[in-house]
């Protein structure tokens, strides 16, 4: 549910102002109720005071290297070919 609101952010900000953005979320925030719509559970984990990236880190290739936050890559790999398939 949060990546597809930051995600959606980035695109509305970064995208031609006649460009539709459309935003699938496919659960509700019951299932969030005990984590991050929890103010205790946020102060526990620093996220009441976390920065947020507002663009996505860009890589060229998949396998390029281990990602650890928000990423781009423009490049899609077919699951179907296997690592041989670059």
């Amino acid at each position: 549910m949060g990546a597809v609101a930051l995600v959606a952010g980035w695109l509305a900000r970064t995208e031609e102002p006649e460009v539709r953005i459309a935003a699938v979320f496919t659960d509700g925030p019951q299932r969030y109720f005990d984590t991050v719509f929890n103010d205790e559970y946020c102060h526990r984990h620093g996220l009441l005071t976390a920065r947020l990236p507002t663009e996505p880190d860009e890589i060229a290739y998949p396998t390029e290297r281990e990602v650890v936050r928000w990423t781009r890559c423009r490049r899609v790999l077919d699951p179907l070919a296997g690592r041989e398939g670059r």
